[in-house]
């Protein structure tokens, strides 16, 4: 492609993503139900989506809210820009695209190992040194388990994949199952699921970061904002399961 056509093709861009946030401004605003429609993935759908629900339903009952759940958040950044969704959650860094994002939680890593494990009765923390030989449980097609392997490999370690789980569910199988360990979000965790413990990773592993997103070009009502605000009270209620963050740009 000549320099002149690297132009035209990033303009073109840029005038197929107002359209397409036109498009689905005039959808939204012919539609008298007012639904916001909100991507989500599995961790979010289950440990912070049912309370920001409930914390709307008191705070602005006419507004409905549609979850459109991705089983990763890779699908759900194309969802947001050809506005087939209206705003949804994502683990930071964001994929590139028309977006505007603020961040709304910091959740920290656990190892989840198996209830009758070794790993659970020992007595010291697991170190980076452990991890890396551990035979490992991963969620197939995360941008988590590609980032927690790339990382893995930035600290001079190659990681020891055991296993490739298809969904979050399958992954506590496999790990109660002892077939290997996961390192996980504790966002992602199922409490009262007795067949695993989660052992707090917080001085060893990075954390993950959460953000909303939406399309910068689209005309957002009261809507987004109502949901916006619900999501941060929610955020700080989980307590020391995550720690929110500051609303700012990402």
């Amino acid at each position: 492609m000549t320099p002149v056509g690297k132009v035209l093709v990033e303009h073109a861009e840029e005038i197929l993503s107002r359209v397409r946030a036109a498009r689905a401004d005039l959808t939204f605003h012919a539609d008298r139900r007012k639904a916001l429609r909100v991507g989500v993935f599995p961790s979010v759908a289950t440990g912070l989506l049912p309370g920001v629900l409930r914390e709307i339903a008191a705070k602005a009952p006419d507004l409905r809210v549609e979850p459109a759940e991705s089983a990763t958040d890779t699908a759900l950044s194309e969802l947001v820009a050809q506005g087939e969704v209206d705003v949804a959650f994502a683990d930071l860094p964001l994929a590139a695209g028309p977006f505007e994002s603020r961040t709304i939680l910091r959740d920290p890593c656990v190892l989840l190992v198996s209830e009758s494990s070794d790993w659970a009765e020992r007595m010291e923390p697991p170190t980076l040194e452990s991890l890396a030989q551990a035979p490992l449980v991963v969620l197939d097609g995360a941008r988590s388990s590609a980032a927690l392997e790339m990382w893995f490999t930035a600290q001079g370690f190659a990681p020891n994949v055991a296993a490739r789980a298809g969904n979050e569910a399958t992954l506590r199988a496999f790990v109660a199952a002892g077939l290997g360990v996961a390192i996980v979000p504790r966002l992602a965790i199922e409490p009262r699921d007795a067949r695993t413990q989660a052992i707090g990773l917080e001085e060893v592993v990075p954390e993950r970061q959460i953000a909303i997103f939406w399309h910068r070009d689209r005309v957002h009502g009261d809507g987004l904002e109502v949901f916006r605000r619900a999501t941060i009270k929610i955020a700080g209620d989980l307590g020391t399961c995550v720690r929110p963050v500051e609303l700012a740009a990402a």
